[in-house]
């Protein structure tokens, strides 16, 4: 166990991801720093600081418009407690009991070790610490179970010298370590382009930078592309590419050699 909670913190139902952890105690304080600064008298005087309230309230607004609700929202909010914290800080300085101000700073601290030392994705302190794992083995560390896919389609693509590469993912499939290992695992520069975009930004892929790509290889995580039922080819600006290589769900397609 972490932190000596037999199985984890998920036993005590806190979630040690950092995807989708709350910021409760985060909250609270900001909210109660915001009423604070309306009630108080020399919070209503410093009318720079209400400002900065209003302005950080309108960014989560439109933050709110501008995306769909995600299981990994809480991260994204980070930027925004941030921008927070300044309204808390100051709210916290002019507590006339230092007490309050120093109790509340030593529990945030106490209270974030967990997720600070045992965090799931990228923990300081057990046999799986990020002293102890590869850099590699770290960006698989919440999808463990595509770690050999992942690296055995990287193999493929090197020992193929394919350097132009096609992405044909399914809206939840990861891309970011792929950029990171074919850039280190290969001598010349990798080109690595979305492909049979089916999305909204589908109009974005038909311009003419993007349409001109071709490439040497696909990375697809798709079970059935829409060419064919058995997943054995598929078919880009007029190429064939058949299918060269596939573990779990990940395949990769090679363009056929012109005779």
């Amino acid at each position: 166990g972490k932190f000596g909670i037999p199985g984890g913190l998920s036993t005590l139902g806190i979630n040690a991801t950092e995807n989708n952890t709350s910021n409760t105690l985060h909250l609270v304080l900001i909210v109660f720093s915001i009423i604070a600064c309306f009630i108080q008298r020399q919070g209503r005087k410093q009318r720079y600081i209400l400002s900065y309230i209003a302005v950080i309230i309108s960014i989560f607004i439109l933050f709110c418009f501008l995306l769909k609700w995600q299981w990994w929202n809480s991260r994204l909010h980070l930027p925004i407690f941030l921008l927070f914290s300044a309204v808390v800080g100051i709210v916290l300085s002019q507590i006339k009991l230092r007490q309050v101000a120093n109790v509340i700073a030593v529990l945030l601290i106490i209270t974030s070790l967990p997720w600070a030392l045992s965090g799931r994705e990228r923990p300081l302190l057990g046999a799986n610490s990020i002293f102890n794992t590869s850099r590699t083995e770290q960006y698989f560390n919440s999808r463990s179970r595509i770690q050999s896919g992942y690296l055995g389609a990287i193999d493929v693509l090197k020992s193929s010298k394919c350097t132009d590469i096609g992405l044909y993912l399914g809206d939840n499939d990861w891309e970011y370590p792929l950029w990171i290992l074919l850039q280190e695992q290969t001598d010349s520069p990798v080109r690595i382009e979305h492909i049979n975009v089916k999305n909204t930004s589908a109009s974005k892929s038909e311009l003419s930078t993007n349409s001109k790509f071709i490439p040497c290889g696909i990375f697809s995580t798709k079970p059935e592309p829409d060419q064919t039922n058995q997943a054995e080819e598929i078919t880009y600006q007029n190429r064939i590419y058949p299918q060269a290589w596939s573990k779990d769900k990940v395949k990769i397609f090679l363009s056929q050699k012109k005779s």
